[in-house]
């Protein structure tokens, strides 16, 4: 799952020809990957002066040993790099500015008077009385289909029985 960092690893460690931690060493004898990947990273090392274009085989030995010997030398010992100042402390302090800063914003800013705040809550019951009373006032859509469908009745009775004159438990003249 981390082959590829052990094998970055791997390969920082043996191109700085630096012994294998022991931790490495354990993942490659469990790791079949990485076992292949150390013998490739060797063989390449082995193979790094066979590779050399065609020269004159004095030449061709002299250049190799000459690159060998320049791979091998130490470095010259680098200066531990100076410490950069920590940013910390800029954080926090723009941190505590910003806080500052809202709270005399917030202590500045003018708030609602309470009277004010009661006003308009007056005003808001007010306008929803005047709503109320004016959908009491209005007709109700049903009301007005009621009474409709009730007259409508009443006069197909009336036609009905015009035609019929049905004069049931009257007595004829």
């Amino acid at each position: 799952m981390f082959c590829s960092i052990y094998k970055w690893l791997i390969s920082q460690a043996l191109d700085s020809r630096k012994p294998l931690s022991d931790s490495l060493s354990k993942h490659i004898n469990h790791c079949a990957s990485c076992q292949e990947f150390v013998e490739l990273h060797r063989s390449l090392m082995d193979g790094r002066v066979k590779d050399l274009p065609c020269l004159p085989e004095e030449k061709e030995t002299a250049l190799g040993d000459s690159i060998v010997s320049a791979i091998n030398m130490s470095p010259e010992p680098k200066q531990a790099p100076t410490r950069r100042i920590a940013l910390i402390p800029v954080f926090v302090s723009s941190l505590v500015l910003v806080v500052v800063v809202t709270s005399i914003y917030l202590l500045t800013v003018p708030r609602p008077n309470p009277k004010n705040f009661l006003d308009s809550l007056a005003e808001i019951n007010s306008t929803i009385s005047t709503f109320e009373n004016r959908l009491e006032r209005m007709d109700s859509p049903l009301d007005a289909e009621y009474a409709d469908l009730k007259q409508t009745m009443k006069s197909t009775t009336e036609f009905f029985a015009s035609y019929l004159d049905v004069k049931i438990g009257q007595d004829t003249e």
